[in-house]
């Protein structure tokens, strides 16, 4: 059935994320510089450790003009962030946000920041093809009536079966779009990050590697992140 939830032929606006681990403040900023240089254009910066001194990781990293995307695993280090990112800045940050571990939301959304719903450890446990979406969209849908659709995101884990990844995220695509529409808002182009994990990885092989690896993201890309 044709609920209306079509969004045209519009072209893909493809980016080039690179996943930044931060355990140390100036490893972190050497390698996002490092990455920025090799054609990288979003930054996905993980905080798995304290943070003394935010300055340090974000070093000669213009935040008007790269779109960063971060992860927290401590409220308490969410809050520094947002005291030292200044106004201007966080329009181009995207909060990611587990559902089954979720901060505030209403602290991210008051602070200016975009949010990104993170469907990522989902898959990585294991989660079903339904479990994952189900979970992701409902979340998202509590954000919908306190933040402008445009400034939600999504980011999925990428398995191993083909045409399941790919069913997958263009399932994520029209089950999104049909919410809005129900919900009698806009519909726009929405961001869809597919993030490749480990859990189908060898510690011996990384010829097998690259050839999964390989396959998970022509999965991805014709399935449209």
């Amino acid at each position: 059935y044709d609920f209306g939830t079509e969004q045209g032929q519009e072209t893909n606006d493809w980016g080039i994320t690179a996943y930044i681990p931060v355990t140390d403040e100036k490893i972190a900023n050497t390698l996002a510089l490092k990455c920025l240089g090799q054609g990288a254009n979003i930054l996905y910066f993980n905080i798995s450790s304290s943070i003394k001194d935010w300055r340090v990781v974000f070093k000669d990293i213009h935040l008007d003009y790269i779109h960063v995307i971060v992860s927290f695993k401590e409220e308490g280090e969410l809050k520094s962030f947002i005291d030292f990112i200044p106004n201007n800045a966080k329009k181009y940050i995207s909060i990611s946000i587990d559902p089954f571990c979720p901060f505030d939301s209403e602290l991210i959304i008051e602070s200016g920041f975009k949010v990104m719903v993170n469907g990522f450890e989902l898959e990585q446990i294991g989660a079903n093809v339904t479990d994952q979406l189900s979970t992701i969209l409902y979340y998202a849908e509590t954000l919908i009536h306190k933040l402008d659709p445009k400034n939600i995101s999504f980011e999925i884990g990428i398995g191993s079966d083909f045409f399941i990844e790919l069913a997958k995220i263009r399932a994520l695509k029209w089950l999104w779009s049909h919410i809005l529409l129900k919900n009698e808002k806009s519909i726009p182009k929405t961001t869809i990050l597919g993030r490749m994990g480990w859990t189908n990885k060898s510690l011996k092989d990384p010829d097998i590697n690259i050839l999964r690896q390989t396959t998970e993201s022509i999965s991805s890309i014709s399935g449209g992140v």
